[in-house]
This record gives C-alpha cells, structure tokens and sequence, in this order.
C-alpha cells in the first residue's frame, strides 16, 4: 500500500508540475559562407528581396547613409551598408524600426535637424515618426503624427494614400518645407498635391500642416497602360464607348520627384500595378509648377527597360532603383531580378548595371523558400536541400529543388552548391516545393519526403523517395523507389511528417492558412498508409486571424532528448511548444523566441509565411534555427547555448506506444529486460498487470474508461513509471 501510494504521489507530480520558461534566444549569424560557382556570395544569409521600397537614412549613426529596404511582399525592413568591399547586410538595424509598418514605408528629413524621419502607412492615411536621436547616434523613431490632415469645408480630412500606392514626400515646390503628391484615392487617374504651408503661415518649416492646393497636379490624368492624358486634356473613351470620365486604374501607384535628365529641374517617374512600363515624364515647367508635354518607357540613354508589373523607381544618389510593388506577383516576373539598379553615366544618362541588385549575393529559390537539412553525403554534417513555391524560367513558371553541400565540418559549416535542380525534377515543373528528410520505412536511412503541387493533375502530390542506400552512407533516390501517400492537402497547407502518435509510422501536422494545426494519423502501415483527420486543432492550435498561415516542424531545440514543434505565423513570430508530446502540452504554454541585438533581446520578426527548421550546424551548441523566407532566402539564426551534458546511458527501457491511445485499440508495452508491469489510475488502483519474461512486448486492448494512466516497470535492480493517456 505504501508502494501505491509513491506512485499516487508520483501520478500527481508527473501530471501537475508546471514547466518552467526556457527563455531560448538566437542571434544573426552571418559568416557562414556560401559558395555558387566560383562565386562567394558576399551576403547568403539575408533572407531574400522581392518587393522593396528604397530610402537612404543614417540609421545606425556613423554619419553614413545607409540603404533602407521595406519589402512590401514581407512587411520586413532590410538595412545594407555600402563598404570597400561591397555591400553587407546588418540584421540588427531592423529593430531600430516600428514593428508594424506596412504597404509603404520612406524616410527623409523633414524638420530640418538632420536626421531622416519615418513616413508610411495607416488604414486611416499616413502616420510619421520623429527621428529624435541625438547627433551621432542610432536612430530612434517617435511617433509625431499619428495622421496628416488637410482643412475641408467643415472639418479635418485624413491625407490619404492607398495602400497599393508609393507617394511622392518631397519639398515639390521650394519652399522649405514637405509637401506631399498622391494619386486621388478615389481612383479618377489624377494626382492630388497637398502643399505644406508651415512656412506661409507659421514660418516654419518643421511641421506637417497641409492644404489640398491642387487636385490635378501637372495637368497629368492616367488613363490605361501606356497612355496618358496631358496638359490638362480628358482620357479618351475606350474601345466600349465609356466616358472619358470613368476612373480608368484602381490599382497601385508610385511616384518619384527627382531631376533625371540633368536640367536642375525635378522630374517625375510613375509607375502603375496594372502596367509593365516605366513613366518617365520630363518637367518643361518648374519645381512649384510641373508641366508635362510628354511620357517615355525608358530613362535616358538606357537600352533596358523594366519588364515587370508595377515596377516603382527611388533614388539611391545619382543612380535609380527600380522595382517590382506588388506583394504577390506570381508568375509575372523573376523574383530572384526584380531589383534593378541603373547607374549614372557622365552626361546624364543612365545605363542598366545589375537586374540583381543585392538580390545575386543571397540565397534565392525565387518565392517562399523552403529548407531541409540532412547528411545527404553520409560525411558527418549537415547538407542543405532548398526548394521554394516557384520562380519565373525562360521555359515557364515553377520550383527546383537545390542541394547545397556543407562543405565544411560539424564545427565550422560552410556550403557549396552542388546540384541547382536535383533529381532533376524540374521537368516536371512542380510548384510549391517542400522537401523533408525522415525515415519513413524505419530503416534507419533518411527518405526523402517531397510535398509539391503538380499542375499537370492540378493537386498537391506527397512524393516519398526511398532511400535505396544503408544507414551512414551517401543517399540514393530516384523515380524506381517512389511512392505516393494518399493524403488531400492544398496550396494552403503547410505539412511536416512526423510521428505524434508513436506507433512509428510518419503522421501529418498540417499548418493551415487559417492559423490552425491539423493532426492526420496514420491509420494504415508504411507500405499501404492510411491516413484519417483526427484532430482539427492539434494542441489548442486553432482557427487565429491574427497568426495565419501557421507552419510547423518539429525538432530538439532545447538538448533535452524531446520533440519539440516549432511554429511560425504571420506575425513574424517564431514559437516553440517544449516537449510537445506530454499530454497536457497545449498551444498557450508555447514560447516565443528571442533575437538578441545591441545586448537587447526582440521578437522575431520573420514576416509572413517563413518556413523554420532546426539543423545541429554546430556539434557544441543547440540547433540553429534556419528560417525560410517569402522574399526566397534563409535567415540563419544560430544559438548561444552550448548543448546540456549527455545524461547518463540507462540501461533499463521502457516503451509505451501509442500515446495517446484510443481504449480499444492495440497498446504496445516494450522492456529491453525481464519486469513485472503494473497499470494504475488516478486513484492509485492496480487496473492491469503483467510479467514480461522473455517475451519483452505486451500487446493490450486497455477496454478503460479515458483518463490519465501511469504504467509501471519493475527491473531487477531500478523501476520505472511512464504516463499513458486513454482517449475516446
């Protein structure tokens, strides 16, 4: 009775104990290199760039300007420094940013200090923030309008600019202060100038008091693609005969105010979301009143123009950038050279230097970039599989599969393309390429698990290709040992196969665009899988609008021997739910990681859809956590903690499995040695008991009530107690 009564009080400590915060922090690591051909990519690890907005600021204080790029695809800001040696990327400096800027974000001075102030986007019009550092040091952004307002005839109205549009902030007319030119919100083609009169009528040139003072700036209306209407004259009716007055483009907008032909007159660049041209309109007027007789499709003296949709221009000193606005762009363009870069010539004029600017020194699987890691070589570290949801090839629109050799050691990583279309599969022009590597016929070789949309079927496929060589030798896939796991997912599924329910078949946690986690089990065997919707919202992960897009792996993040899931949502955060298996482990108790910068600790911000996988990269230290990104890349955030001591070897084992277990199903109870077994309830109650002998395996149908169950283990010498919980 004594003996029982341990056990009760083991029951409820087992059950009841709190686990405690493990406070896991990551930091940037950038210096592990990568190598393309003969090339050395000079910044690997920055995640990828598809759709950005270009400002240069002094955001660190060093008194140099460094470029400042806001994806709108990701809602990320980027920060790069121009060096001796090229361009280099500084992670850290986003967190000197607010952390909810969206659509649109520029950044120029305008209170005359010195300093570049923040501009960018509210539902409600446009929201400004102070730089109110001090000289010398990094910015520090305060909120001083939390909206531009103009006077209407009774009241304030908001400045608005849609959410697709890139304004014009800018001192248009010469007088000191910041004025403002948008598109007409309400979509009649014409821009709308909003005059700063802080210098009229205060004497200031430091505020943000605004006057509707034109509502057909430069006489300029767009009508379609291609054609505009100048001078003040209407859009022509359209082929139907509809009026000349209909608001011809309800799409995205970006203008640039910038002296392009070298006249010391500013010129106007536009750009449109529904069109693959580039406005360029030359000022026969002055700063304060625009005239715009003509239009081109090409800067001056340039060969090239952008062939994408919505390409958007900014300056970037002397040269221009120019490129792709949309968020989601698909396959109307090359998302691995949607930045380009035009340089100054002497003279003027302007010649095409790069279609990869920045983008061609980082890892880039064209859209959501995809990772696995696994010793595919069989030579003692980690390998990087890479695939993506498509890019843009001159023979269509869709995902390889990369494999990066890590040819450095289990010490010092360093990675070498090997292969740009591995297996080949490009040929089959698959889409939203997501490769794992598990063992799915438990034979101790890593299989390789292949999620992809193929458009020829148009569904999304489960392609397991066995590995054909022994445990520790160099894998060996192809189409002969391929097979097809009957499961329906979509494109908005995000899986990762693992075995939650240990009975040692691979189950499926699918990530949903809705923020919820589903659990498909595998009802069936390895060789005819069966698998069945047995929880909708896996671990209290249910339907969220704020963390959509929820995407899932599993991993030991911590060193302790246990799976723990690991979790990314739109919200840019990255979180983990320890030991994920214990039957009171639920959604709230999982923890968001940390990014330590400038002896400050941050959440992630990973942007929408990142994909997070964890990779002993470094045989000391906890997995690094390698982060797939929507711009195409990989973030590489590496630990600061050296792995825990190994525990010491037991030498008595006790297995149960299933767990959870449904009461009239099959319960295997494994020992490694001859033991009595005994099964109590919550009541400390001897419901089931068993002598192993040789046999070492109990097979049992429990036939009990749901509820929580502790199975108990007598070794020789040593006893042991493991949890069991009974669903319905």
């Amino acid at each position: 009775m004594q003996h029982n009564f341990y056990l009760l009080s083991l029951f409820f400590v087992l059950v009841c104990t709190p686990f405690s915060s493990r406070g896991q922090t990551y930091h940037y690591e950038t210096g592990v290199p990568v190598v393309v051909g003969q090339e050395s990519l000079q910044m690997p690890w920055a995640g990828g760039l598809n759709a950005v907005q270009a400002s240069l600021a002094d955001v660190n204080g060093n008194g140099q300007p460094e470029l400042v790029l806001f994806d709108r695809s990701s809602s990320q800001v980027q920060v790069f420094a121009q060096t001796s040696g090229g361009w280099i990327w500084l992670p850290e400096e986003r967190f000197r940013f607010p952390a909810d800027i969206s659509n649109w974000l520029l950044l120029l001075d305008y209170n005359g200090d010195g300093r570049e102030d923040l501009f960018t986007y509210t539902p409600a019009g446009v929201r400004v923030f102070e730089n109110s550092a001090a000289a010398g040091q990094p910015a520090a952004w305060r909120l001083s309008y939390q909206l531009l307002e103009y006077p209407g005839s009774n009241s304030s109205i908001n400045l608005l600019v849609n959410s697709g549009d890139v304004p014009l902030i800018a001192d248009t007319d010469g007088d000191g202060d910041i004025d403002i030119a948008a598109f007409d919100p309400a979509g009649s083609g014409t821009i709308r100038w909003y005059k700063n009169i802080g210098v009229e009528n205060f004497g200031r040139s430091d505020t943000l008091v605004f006057e509707l003072a034109d509502r057909h700036w430069g006489g300029l209306t767009e009508c379609a693609c291609k054609e505009l209407a100048l001078n003040y004259t209407a859009c022509p009716d359209d082929e139907g005969g509809r009026s000349s007055q209909r608001p011809m483009h309800a799409g995205g907008k970006s203008l640039l105010w910038k002296d392009v032909n070298g006249d010391a007159v500013p010129d106007l660049l536009l750009g449109d979301e529904e069109c693959t041209f580039l406005y360029y309109l030359p000022n026969a007027g002055t700063a304060a009143a625009p005239v715009f007789n003509q239009f081109e499709t090409t800067l001056p003296g340039a060969a090239a123009a952008p062939d994408f949709s919505f390409p958007a221009a900014y300056a970037l000193g002397t040269d221009i950038l120019v490129s792709n606005n949309l968020r989601n762009a698909g396959a109307q363009l090359d998302y691995g050279q949607s930045l380009w870069r035009y340089e100054q010539q002497a003279g003027g004029s302007y010649a095409l230097a790069q279609k990869d600017f920045l983008q061609g020194q980082q890892l880039d699987a064209g859209e959501e970039a995809r990772p696995a890691f696994a010793d595919i070589d069989a030579d003692g570290d980690q390998d990087l599989l890479l695939g993506g949801r498509d890019r843009l090839y001159p023979d269509g629109y869709y995902a390889k599969l990369q494999l990066y050799e890590n040819t450095g050691s289990s010490a010092a990583p360093a990675f070498s393309l090997k292969d740009a279309d591995y297996l080949g599969l490009s040929a089959a022009a698959y889409q939203y390429m997501q490769p794992q590597l598990a063992d799915y016929n438990r034979n101790g070789a890593p299989d390789l698990i292949l999620t992809v949309f193929d458009r020829a079927v148009n569904k999304m496929r489960v392609l397991v290709y066995l590995n054909q060589a022994s445990k520790d030798s160099p894998v060996q896939y192809g189409d002969g040992n391929r097979l097809e796991l009957p499961i329906s997912l979509t494109t908005l599924d995000y899986p990762f196969y693992f075995d939650a329910t240990g009975d040692g078949l691979l189950d499926v946690l699918a990530g949903r665009f809705d923020g919820s986690l589903r659990l498909y089990t595998n009802k069936g065997s390895s060789t005819a899988p069966a698998f069945e919707l047995t929880d909708a919202a896996y671990k209290g992960f249910a339907l969220d609008n704020v963390r959509r897009h929820l995407i899932p792996s599993v991993g030991d993040a911590d060193g302790n021997g246990q799976p723990d899931l690991i979790i990314s949502d739109a919200s840019g955060d990255v979180r983990i739910l320890y030991s994920f298996l214990r039957p009171n482990a639920s959604a709230g108790a999982s923890e968001a990681i940390a990014v330590e910068a400038d002896d400050a600790a941050f959440g992630a911000r990973l942007g929408d859809r990142s994909w997070p996988v964890l990779a002993p990269l470094w045989a000391e230290e906890m997995p690094a956590l390698v982060v797939g990104q929507i711009g195409g890349g990989l973030v590489l955030l590496r630990s600061r903690q050296a792995l825990p001591p190994p525990a010491a070897e037991d030498e008595y084992v006790l297995l149960v499995y299933p767990n959870p277990a449904y009461a009239t199903k099959t319960v295997k109870i494994e020992t490694n040695a001859p033991a009595q077994l005994r099964v109590l309830n919550s009541l400390g109650q001897v419901v089931h008991r068993w002598h192993t002998g040789d046999s070492r395996i109990i097979e049992w149908e429990p036939q009990l009530p749901a509820g929580m169950y502790l199975v108990e283990a007598r070794f020789a010498s040593k006893r042991k107690v493991k949890r069991l919980l009974i669903v319905k």
